[in-house]
């Protein structure tokens, strides 16, 4: 993987980002705490979806927050934020019945069995009330971890199986065939099949569909 120096903020923004087609969130996939998506801007850490509101709307008026439309603190799609006051993005939270929750065990592989049933990570989350943060934090491992309802499984079925996927192994193979030989751009391609520009951007960098080679 190359690195990222030299790269400009938004370019940062683009490469540690990842489609999630069935949501159109753009999940942030680089460094993360309390958690957020954090992005260097300037030898700083900053929140990476305000940075994304910033780049492309410009600055944050004081005294707003960057809220988010899908409920999953990880995105960075300019268009699931919007902006609002802390107490708004508090009447949010009341609204979508997010507020904290204690989870059991017992829930957490309930959740698990969901996800692997290929159950939507905002579905799921709307049945036990909290966050697609929260389910994206239990499916990856990064909370639940140490117990026994963590298991280093990969929960989403790959490619075709998955039950709400776009494409099969021989579409990928054939759209990356089509952009390394220049027989169609990439907005040819996301109009054909349906898809956005990333999406087709990252099948073809290999960023999404690894399994085809």
């Amino acid at each position: 993987m190359r690195g990222t120096y030299g790269l400009s903020i938004s370019e940062k923004l683009d490469y540690y980002s990842m489609p999630e087609p069935m949501s159109g969130c753009f999940l942030w996939i680089g460094c993360s705490s309390k958690g957020y998506g954090r992005i260097d801007v300037g030898g700083e850490m900053e929140m990476a979806h305000r940075v994304s509101w910033e780049i492309n709307n410009g600055a944050i008026p004081d005294g707003m927050c960057v809220l988010h439309k899908c409920d999953n603190t990880f995105c960075i799609n300019i268009n699931h934020l919007f902006l609002g006051t802390q107490l708004e993005n508090i009447k949010d939270m009341v609204k979508k019945n997010r507020q904290y929750k204690t989870l059991s065990e017992n829930d957490v592989l309930v959740i698990r069995d969901r996800l692997l049933d290929g159950m939507l990570k905002s579905d799921v989350s709307s049945e036990f009330n909290i966050s697609v943060s929260t389910i994206y934090n239990i499916s990856s491992g990064k909370t639940w971890r140490s117990t026994g309802a963590w298991k280093p499984l990969n929960l989403r079925k790959k490619g075709s199986k998955h039950c709400k996927a776009k494409l099969n192994e021989d579409d990928v193979a054939k759209i990356r065939r089509d952009i390394i030989n220049g027989t169609r751009s990439r907005s040819e391609i996301a109009s054909m099949y349906s898809m956005s520009i990333s999406a087709i951007k990252h099948i073809a960098s290999g960023r999404t569909w690894r399994h085809v080679i």
